[in-house]
């Protein structure tokens, strides 16, 4: 509603006018009571003032305690880059801290990955958006490199190693069964040109018998 106050420059009763008519049910009905027992005393008379009671009524006091443990803690796990971003944005407009803009960032780069961070300290940056653009593009560039050795990285088949063995075993085996088919052939043993020598050579010996 503060933009809505700014640009058509309203007055302070205007303010609380607008603001009385967003109210519903029970808030109107509290407002409307607020108005009338604060009214015999003093006046609310600025927006300031009602927002004030507004957050005395609606917020509770450890409301801004347990949004800024939230904030200091926060971190960007395994979200993006930008969605860790957003949500460090929205609660710090919550808290409406007036930090530095170094705190801010020193905080942001606190809750960056380890990978992310290490690369974006070695970059120089001035302002917050230095810093988010670094961190994007270090995100980037592991994201890519990661995409990469996956592809690159062939996983090992062990049923492909063990077919591999498995047909060697079969070629060996097969060539000892083919030689020793070949060994029990008959006469293999001797050439036949000497077996056919031997037989011309045996002769009958006059003296009786046979000799070779």
């Amino acid at each position: 509603m503060e933009y809505i106050f700014e640009y058509y420059r309203y007055t302070e009763a205007k303010k609380i006018a607008l603001a009385a008519a967003q109210l519903t049910d029970n808030s109107l009905t509290w407002w409307d009571r607020e108005v009338a027992e604060v009214g015999r005393v003093y006046r609310i008379e600025t927006w300031n003032e009602m927002r004030a009671k507004l957050r005395a009524r609606y917020i509770p006091s450890y409301y801004q305690r347990d949004l800024l443990k939230r904030f200091r803690k926060l971190s960007q796990g395994t979200r993006t880059v930008e969605e860790y971003f957003e949500e460090f944005e929205a609660l710090k407009n919550k808290l409406r801290t007036r930090e530095t803009e170094e705190v801010m960032m020193a905080q942001f780069l606190e809750g960056l990955q380890d990978r992310i961070a290490r690369k974006v300290e070695r970059q120089t940056y001035v302002n917050f958006n230095n810093l988010l653009h670094y961190a994007v593009q270090a995100e980037e560039h592991i994201r890519r490199k990661n995409a990469s050795s996956a592809r690159n990285k062939t996983p090992w088949d062990p049923s492909g190693s063990k077919g591999a063995e498995k047909n060697k075993s079969v070629e060996v085996e097969s060539r000892f069964k083919k030689n020793q088919s070949d060994q029990s052939k008959p006469g293999s043993s001797e050439p036949g040109a000497l077996r056919q020598g031997l037989s011309k050579q045996a002769c009958h010996d006059p003296q009786g018998g046979w000799r070779v």
